[in-house]
């Protein structure tokens, strides 16, 4: 009698532990879920934010010069992927990229020795002649992708490399207009993730629509 007492104990207390156990994994899974939906929620606001300062800044009555400079350095100063970039746009028939801003390189000069200014330069070429995104890594590697894909970017931010560089068409009804481009200095180097990608994205659309 006191065995079988014991076994219905051990078999209550088993089945207590186990709906414990199921309670606690499910109170995990809500407050994951929770926590994911709050920092989409966080990522949503700051895109907001950034577009409309955007938006606001390049209908601002100042020179084109002016309105896209601002516009570069704000973009710079809150995405974490760039500490630098340019902003070029297509010009008449000849299609020739004219960078009409600039800002974060110590030296804007294409042809200095060891400068960032440069190879940005040629990649943002890249960007405007196969009208595609286009990126590239600490190793060297340049990889060409499209914005439209549901998953921004995504052999891009896979790379097992660094991205140091990024170039982004800009365009209007499909056509390709110019381009925004970011460089990033090596001390801030890491792997671009997707909803920074999605984000610089959205800027270039933002530009491209201005």
């Amino acid at each position: 009698f006191d065995l079988e007492n014991r076994r219905r104990l051990d078999h209550a207390n088993r089945t207590q532990l186990a709906a414990q156990t199921r309670a606690l994994e499910v109170e995990r899974r809500v407050g994951q879920e929770r926590e994911r939906l709050n920092t989409e929620l966080r990522l949503k606001a700051r895109e907001l934010g950034l577009l409309l300062e955007l938006s606001n800044m390049l209908a601002a009555s100042t020179s084109l010069t002016d309105r896209l400079t601002l516009a570069l350095q704000q973009v710079v100063e809150n995405l974490v992927c760039a500490d630098a970039g340019l902003i070029g746009l297509l010009q008449g028939e000849s299609n020739a990229l004219e960078i009409q801003a600039v800002t974060g390189f110590i030296n804007p000069d294409p042809q200095a020795e060891g400068g960032r200014y440069g190879p940005l330069l040629t990649l943002s070429q890249m960007c405007v002649e196969k009208a595609r995104a286009v990126c590239r890594h600490e190793d060297g590697g340049v990889i060409v992708f499209d914005l439209g894909a549901v998953l921004v970017g995504k052999e891009c931010w896979t790379y097992h490399s660094p991205t140091v560089a990024l170039a982004l068409p800009l365009l209007v009804n499909g056509r390709v207009i110019g381009t925004l481009a970011l460089a990033r200095g090596k001390d801030g180097r890491q792997p671009m993730g997707l909803d920074e990608l999605s984000l610089t994205a959205g800027i270039a659309r933002q530009l491209g629509l201005s």
